[in-house]
């Protein structure tokens, strides 16, 4: 579980509804004293919004799914999928990087707005979850959809700046747009 604190604990309300991708994070809420904790299927509907699960695969290679587990006893992620009949679609990509899966998803699901955790968070054996140039591949698959990029510049592993971002889908866009007189002789 990711980011559950102090803070959170003791500003939610106890009986709200708060759902999680396993048991294990089931239980640790309820001993913090919540009610209402569920576990998501890989579709949950709650009054009109249907969240769908999206995997997650939040290391780069096996030494950092290694450090992971053996850390924080898990390597599990996941991201989730809003939609509704009367709102535009989101999909949170959660702690992930770019993979088979995430991009299949993307296609699949074909999100209105995407929330991206694309700070390129890592430790010296690899990245945690999405960079600038795994953005640009989110770009390239929805070219329609908004993104919004967060999770950056906000924890001390980050290595990915939102200047870094700019740059880089401008660098991208410009070598796809741009063409030069001498490459028509």
């Amino acid at each position: 579980m990711d980011r559950w604190d102090s803070k959170a604990i003791n500003t939610i309300h106890k009986d709200m509804p708060i759902f999680v991708q396993d048991e294990v994070d089931q239980h640790s809420i309820i001993n913090d004293g919540f009610t209402d904790v569920r576990v998501m299927n890989m579709k949950t509907k709650f009054h009109n919004i249907t969240f769908t699960k999206v995997t997650g695969q939040h290391y780069e290679n096996s030494d950092v799914k290694k450090m992971l587990e053996n850390d924080f006893n898990t390597s599990k992620t996941m991201g989730f999928y809003l939609s509704t009949p009367s709102e535009k679609s989101i999909l949170f990509t959660g702690d992930t990087i770019w993979f088979d899966s995430l991009e299949n998803n993307l296609e699949d699901l074909k999100p209105d707005i995407v929330v991206m955790n694309s700070g390129g968070n890592g430790f010296s054996v690899g990245r945690l979850i999405l960079n600038a140039q795994d953005v640009f591949k989110i770009h390239e698959t929805l070219p329609q959809s908004l993104l919004i990029a967060s999770h950056m510049e906000a924890v001390n592993h980050w290595t990915t700046a939102q200047k870094s971002i700019n740059w880089n889908i401008f660098i991208q866009f410009i070598r796809r747009h741009l063409r030069y007189d001498c490459d028509y002789k």
